[in-house]
């Protein structure tokens, strides 16, 4: 919306850059995090984020709006898992483990209200200039900037073991029940980002007004916000094979819900609350997955590798359902409510066995 004249081949191709540059980057930052330190590149992931808002705020041609699709991946990538790494470690020194989940969701539901005021405010900052709220934003960007290099590191971080390399990670890991619960998790991000670019044209396209579409970013904060208050609750009472068997039928009806029903308002309704309750829930994936490695100083590649199985799931599902959308957008959200039912339902008795598996080699020993 700040260039001028782009066309909808501009707007696929960086978009396509940012995801091939996410892809490409997600797993070596990772790795990079825990070799060189999650404090230092979470420096490295702000100075990018910094360097992509200067580049939208630019705006001259279509390559710096490229060059800022491709800082955004870097700054994704090199943040993505090692802001979770650096925290977990800090709550382990000051031996608040097992709080890891409560204080962390209590840290982003407080931030997810600050995103609701954001997001009400961009329709008056719009009006004004549409480059405004990335005006704004670079300001919030100098300060996390600054915010970074004045954190303490954990002396955990500092502990030097032995190497190893991301071949090593992966084959230590295997038979352990880190991979069903992480490949289960990155099937439901795949489906998600999938549809994510098609989600407003769709509720456009079946009446709901465009200039309300930034509600639906409002209301999943108001969801994300309700789950992250209450995210040890739901740890407390359900354990993590409960809570998966039931995202079995939560992220199907998502879909099936989109397929069946006429409604923009219901169906805004629906995509709003499940998508806050998603990104909600995350932490208590992200705490178990971190519990069950056997090497916690390569938290941030284990969990890049999540990202990275789901963005190959998402590529695939990409190529594989495309051309359902030329016959009708009901037809392929019914398709991946199908998709997602199966592949979760697949994976759900591989997440299952090897919990039990673990649970047995627990009780020998």
């Amino acid at each position: 919306m700040t260039l001028p004249g782009t066309t909808a081949a501009q707007i696929g191709t960086f978009t396509a850059i940012w995801y091939l540059a996410w892809f490409l980057f997600e797993i070596p930052s990772g790795y990079f995090s825990d070799k060189f330190g999650h404090k230092n590149t979470m420096i490295i992931a702000k100075i990018f984020m910094l360097l992509s808002t200067v580049m939208f705020l630019l705006w001259y041609s279509f390559l710096f709006f490229a060059l800022g699709a491709i800082f955004l991946s870097l700054a994704t990538s090199f943040s993505s898992w090692t802001n979770t790494a650096f925290m977990h470690e800090t709550f382990s020194e000051l031996w608040k483990e097992k709080e890891f989940t409560k204080i962390m969701w209590k840290i982003k539901w407080e931030v997810s209200l600050i995103s609701l005021v954001l997001i009400i405010s961009l329709p008056f900052f719009t009006a004004i200039d549409i480059r405004m709220p990335l005006a704004i934003n670079l300001w919030f960007d100098i300060i996390w900037l600054l915010i970074a290099f004045i954190l303490v590191t954990p002396r955990k971080e500092k502990e030097i073991g032995p190497s190893k390399n991301i071949i090593q990670l992966i084959k230590e890991t295997r038979g352990q029940k880190f991979y069903p619960v992480a490949i289960f998790s990155a099937i439901i991000l795949a489906f998600l980002f999938a549809e994510n670019a098609f989600r407003t044209v769709y509720l456009t396209s079946i009446g709901y007004p465009i200039i309300y579409i930034w509600f639906v970013m409002w209301i999943s904060r108001f969801f994300w916000f309700l789950t992250g208050r209450y995210i040890h609750v739901i740890e407390k009472y359900f354990t993590i094979k409960q809570l998966l068997f039931a995202e079995i039928f939560i992220f199907s009806f998502y879909y099936i819900s989109a397929s069946l029903l006429t409604n923009p308002y219901v169906i805004w309704f629906i995509f709003s609350m499940i998508i806050g309750y998603q990104w909600g829930r995350l932490s208590i994936i992200d705490k178990h997955l971190i519990d069950s490695l056997k090497d916690k100083k390569y938290k941030a590649t284990m969990l890049s590798i999540k990202s990275q199985i789901a963005s190959m799931i998402q590529i695939v599902l990409a190529v594989a359902i495309w051309f359902v959308m030329a016959y009708s957008y009901q037809l392929w959200y019914g398709v991946l409510g199908v998709l997602i039912f199966v592949a979760l339902c697949i994976n759900y008795r591989y997440v299952v066995k090897s919990l039990e598996e673990n649970k047995e080699t627990k009780l020998r020993k």
